[in-house]
């Protein structure tokens, strides 16, 4: 595998100027099958469901001698941008300082689907890190709880925000 796409995924540009949500132009299915609409079938019309209601995403970073980091983490998907939440000190930060180049896997194990996301991440310091956090944390938390949680998270100021607008979302699954 290597850091800009694997061994020989298909790759879709991300140019669309329609919402991502859409997924027109973003999406296509890793085993190349059809966007079947049988009952249970898993496709391109589930994806923004999907990626609302899971709970973890696997994120892989590259390591300064090239080997892939992975780590689980909560996110936030809101049609076009994947959004997580870290300490800046951390491993999978200092990784996309030196090597933007990411990848999500968000899956379901029982249904045996999967989103996975690629692209070139941004990293948000300072004042805009709460007003874009504060929804990721309302997605797994009570607002009174996120609040608490909140003060802790950022007692230190170390806080960033990890941003991915994906140039690529693969899908596949639904093999009940």
């Amino acid at each position: 595998m290597t850091p800009r796409g694997g061994r020989g995924d298909k790759r879709v540009e991300g140019n669309d100027p329609r919402p991502r949500d859409e997924t027109v132009g973003l999406v296509e299915s890793e085993s190349g099958g059809s966007d079947s609409s049988a009952p249970g079938a898993f496709g391109r019309a589930q994806i923004p469901h999907f990626l609302a209601t899971r709970r973890n995403a696997v994120l892989a970073t590259w390591r300064k001698e090239g080997s892939p980091s992975v780590s689980p983490v909560w996110y936030l998907w809101d049609g076009s941008t994947f959004r997580i939440s870290s300490p800046s000190w951390t491993a999978k930060v200092q990784n996309i300082r030196m090597n933007p180049n990411i990848s999500l896997c968000i899956d379901d194990a029982e249904a045996g689907c999967y989103v996975s996301a690629h692209g070139v991440a941004s990293i948000i310091e300072g004042e805009r890190v709460r007003d874009e956090t504060w929804p990721l944390l309302l997605k797994y938390l009570h607002e009174d709880e996120a609040a608490v949680r909140w003060v802790r998270l950022t007692r230190n100021n170390t806080r960033v925000l990890i941003l991915l607008k994906p140039d690529r979302l693969m899908w596949g699954g639904g093999f009940r």
